[in-house]
């Protein structure tokens, strides 16, 4: 099991935006991913990404602003969850596909203190394979109008006499 506690005000995910000079990611998540590289560097530099099927409990402490309403911070929990997957690939793991199981909660850091995520990782328990469903018995199509078969015989015709000649 590996525990980890990420400094940094976290901030979800974010979808690339398109425009007429490129592909690019907002500001915002570009000098997060920067930030938890560099984090991420010294933390994991004499340590090899786990193997196998992984479970992931994330926990994301957000800043609280000086006036909300909210009980709980803006932004998805997949997309917070996202960010620190996306970013903890190569490190704790090679690619976040191999989490099986993932808990993610979000809320506001108490007293006012700036943003962290706390990351556990452990092995999950090796399951049995489920064995695979038997699909849908599929019909036998329709059999064709005997009108239908004969303007298909036709247009075959039609189409090798041309090639003939």
């Amino acid at each position: 099991m590996l525990k980890i506690t990420l400094s940094g005000s976290p901030v979800p995910a974010a979808r690339p935006k398109v425009s007429r000079f490129g592909t690019y990611y907002p500001k915002t998540y570009r000098q997060f991913r920067t930030a938890m590289d560099l984090l991420l560097r010294t933390m994991f530099k004499k340590r090899e990404p786990m193997a196998g099927p992984l479970e992931v409990t994330v926990a994301v402490y957000v800043k609280k602003p000086k006036t909300t309403k909210l009980a709980y911070p803006i932004g998805d929990v997949d997309n917070y969850a996202k960010a620190y997957f996306d970013a903890l690939n190569g490190y704790a793991w090679h690619d976040d596909r191999q989490i099986i199981k993932a808990t993610v909660t979000k809320e506001f850091a108490p007293d006012d203190q700036d943003g962290w995520a706390d990351v556990t990782i452990k092995q999950a328990e090796a399951e049995a394979p489920v064995p695979k469903v038997q699909g849908k018995r599929t019909r036998q199509p329709r059999r064709q109008s005997r009108r239908v078969r004969r303007r298909s015989r036709s247009l075959l015709r039609m189409r090798t006499s041309r090639q003939r000649g």
